[in-house]
């Protein structure tokens, strides 16, 4: 079987990470895969070598990238396209129907996500009715997108690594994630500003936009020498081992991977309880703390119980890396390979 992914780029980001997974994983099962992306060839994640590789670079008119995006689905001629981002999706799917082949479309982020214009949104609610199917990351979303006939659930696959061991954990919070508004870092350094304990540090991975804005606020509370931004990193395995606890103070998310790789690798993890996944991956008081999204008290509260209570974060950690069973590659792939097959064979 031939399948075509279509993504915008291929450089750090978890849609990108996501795809290249999928992408691996298929071609380890022996299907030919091809990535077609509309930017430069800037690859953050490792891709197998049997993956060809295809650029179509995205600086043109939208109905100029639409007839290069059919002339290529037409050359590749795969028995079906995937495609991720509402943006791309929109685009794809266009091209596709064009071209007579079945697409499937992928949505990563929550379906109110901030970051998307109005105007792609109204496009996305007139063309998604003419895909064949479309994957979302939640039950909450996949109620949202009522207007799609074929929709259906799959969760992001969870790759854990194990190239470092006898790691100690360390008086360290840990927040993984893009500097952008939508992550709430700022939430979390004022309740971080907080706690109890002045023993413990912060420690922010990634790097964006909102970089200055947060390292003023870490020189106003009187942070800099308790909060780090760390900014991109190679190798999160080390942060994530590093650390006793995790929080995610975003104020939406489609399916967070970094909450379930922090679960993976052990750590006692709080998140806000924002639109819509956290509650769909944690198990409140179980694997993990959930927190009203938002509540700077709340959250301080919640991180200076687990550093009061280190039974309570070995608990929720040992529970927490259950999560790695049930979002396995191998149980993700059977369901994106039904579902492959389903749409194929109805053609």
């Amino acid at each position: 079987m031939k399948i075509l992914f279509i993504i915008s780029s291929l450089n750090v980001g978890g849609a990108e990470k996501i795809l290249t997974t999928l992408a691996n994983h298929f071609s380890n099962m022996g299907y030919k895969i091809t990535i077609l992306i509309a930017s430069k060839r800037n690859y953050f994640f490792p891709l197998n070598r049997d993956i060809e590789i295809k650029e179509l670079k995205r600086v043109k008119p939208i109905f100029i990238l639409i007839k290069e995006l059919k002339k290529e689905i037409l050359l590749i001629n795969p028995d079906i396209i995937i495609s991720f981002i509402s943006e791309m999706n929109i685009l794809a799917t266009i091209a596709s129907k064009l071209a007579n082949k079945p697409i499937l479309v992928s949505e990563r982020s929550a379906y109110d996500f901030l970051d998307i214009k109005p105007i792609w949104k109204k496009v996305r609610r007139i063309i998604y009715p003419f895909v064949d199917g479309l994957v979302v990351l939640t039950n909450a979303d996949k109620d949202r997108y009522y207007f799609v006939k074929n929709r259906y659930k799959i969760e992001n696959p969870l790759i854990l690594k194990q190239n470092h061991s006898n790691i100690k954990r360390e008086k360290i919070i840990l927040a993984v994630g893009r500097l952008n508004p939508i992550k709430g870092f700022d939430l979390l350094i004022k309740a971080f500003s907080k706690i109890k304990n002045s023993e413990w540090r912060l420690r922010v991975v990634g790097e964006g936009e909102e970089r200055e804005k947060l390292e003023r606020l870490i020189y106003r509370l009187n942070l800099k020498n308790r909060v780090k931004l760390v900014g991109l990193v190679k190798d999160v395995e080390i942060e994530y081992k590093r650390a006793s606890i995790f929080v995610l103070s975003s104020k939406t998310e489609g399916f967070p991977g970094v909450l379930c790789e922090a679960m993976g690798y052990g750590c006692a993890v709080i998140s806000f309880d924002c639109p819509s996944a956290p509650r769909e991956i944690i198990t409140d008081n179980q694997d993990g703390l959930l927190v009203e999204s938002n509540n700077i008290e709340e959250l301080t509260s919640k991180i200076d119980y687990l550093i009061d209570n280190p039974k309570v974060r070995d608990r929720l950690s040992s529970n927490a890396t259950e999560i790695s069973k049930r979002l396995s590659i191998d149980m993700i792939g059977i369901k994106w390979f039904r579902l492959i097959d389903k749409i194929v064979k109805r053609g």
